[in-house]
């Protein structure tokens, strides 16, 4: 992903780019991005494989730093501060700025402690009623991901024990758990089946447009569809 979009931030802006490159070794894998991603929106990077999304993604939570060969240059600023600065701790921006990755990474822990366990060692849940925070928590971050009603009575059973699409939303409901205040998704749907995809563009946000392919292609209901499908979007 290539992009040069100048922009400047604005009231509601919790992440911006300034002139963002980032290289693997001599090569560029994102170009000078001048970009803010709003407060209560569902911001999606569209492009082909390779283009640099999910290294983008990577950056605003400074998992790229854990690459050797990765180099960065321009700013990144949550809130107007700059995430890189030298004083700012990379795990607490991992806490306040979640990322779900494209394939599953479930703990070799029990369904409960999948999603529990982030709060319960960040100090989330208070002394007197952890154990009931920690229930609350988990019950709801599990229905928003949802994957309640399918796990609800084998909560302590292992996570690595349930199919792919459930993992993913497992991981989902994990990084819920911890309540940041912007959740990084790269490809989250991508092996989960049209049910489960459901849920989760139910839990992201608005869903454009939806119907056979042969009529999507042919004869997009709105405009936004036709837009990206013939390259005018994204």
């Amino acid at each position: 992903m290539v992009a040069e979009l100048e922009a400047l931030p604005a009231p509601g802006t919790v992440l911006t780019c300034e002139q963002v490159t980032i290289a693997y070794g001599a090569k560029e894998a994102v170009r000078r991005v001048c970009m803010p991603v709003q407060t209560g929106q569902v911001t999606a990077f569209i492009g082909p494989s390779g283009c640099g999304k999910s290294t983008l993604l990577r950056a605003y939570n400074r998992m790229n730093e854990l690459i050797p060969e990765v180099r960065m240059s321009g700013r990144i600023l949550y809130h107007g501060e700059d995430l890189y600065a030298p004083e700012v701790d990379p795990v607490e921006v991992r806490r306040r700025i979640g990322m779900v990755f494209q394939k599953p990474n479930s703990f070799p822990k029990s369904i409960y402690d999948n999603v529990a366990w982030g709060p319960a060692i960040n100090g989330m849940a208070p002394r007197r009623r952890r154990r009931a925070f920690l229930d609350e928590l988990v019950e709801r971050s599990l229905r928003q991901a949802g994957l309640w009603n399918e796990v609800k009575d084998r909560l302590h059973e292992s996570g690595l024990a349930l199919s792919g699409g459930q993992q993913q939303r497992l991981c989902i409901a994990r990084a819920l758990a911890m309540q940041p205040e912007v959740i990084l998704m790269d490809e989250p749907c991508s092996a989960l089946d049209p049910r489960s995809t459901t849920h989760i563009e139910d839990l992201l946000g608005e869903l454009i447009e939806y119907g056979p392919t042969g009529q999507l292609f042919t004869k997009p209901r709105d405009r936004r569809t036709e837009d990206y499908i013939t390259g005018r979007f994204g």
